[in-house]
């Protein structure tokens, strides 16, 4: 939640980041791109926002921490940045009673 709040981003495009779109000393994050979830419950990539436009992020020092302290030693530039305890996507879809909320 903090992440979202800092950077002002779709849940979509956070859970969709990878440690590649983020600068090795955690002062710059590209969001690119978007997990959805289709009709089937299954997520899949997008490429662009939902405006289609590919935005470079300054982070601030409080941000840089945060990102710097959950910051794998040894990351796979291809991994996700918040992957679920599974290690796969997350979904940011909880069901309260007969709404959905995020």
């Amino acid at each position: 939640m903090e992440f979202l709040f800092l950077t002002g981003c779709r849940p979509s495009e956070a859970i969709s980041l990878q440690w590649k779109h983020i600068t090795p000393d955690c002062s710059q994050i590209t969001f690119e791109g978007a997990l959805v979830q289709v009709g089937n419950g299954e997520r899949v990539r997008v490429n662009g926002s939902k405006n289609n436009k590919k935005r470079v992020f300054n982070c601030n020092q409080r941000l840089q921490e945060l990102i710097l302290k959950i910051k794998p030693e040894h990351l796979e530039p291809e991994s996700l940045r918040f992957p679920s305890p599974e290690g796969l996507s997350i979904s940011f879809l909880y069901p309260i009673s007969s709404r959905w909320f995020f």
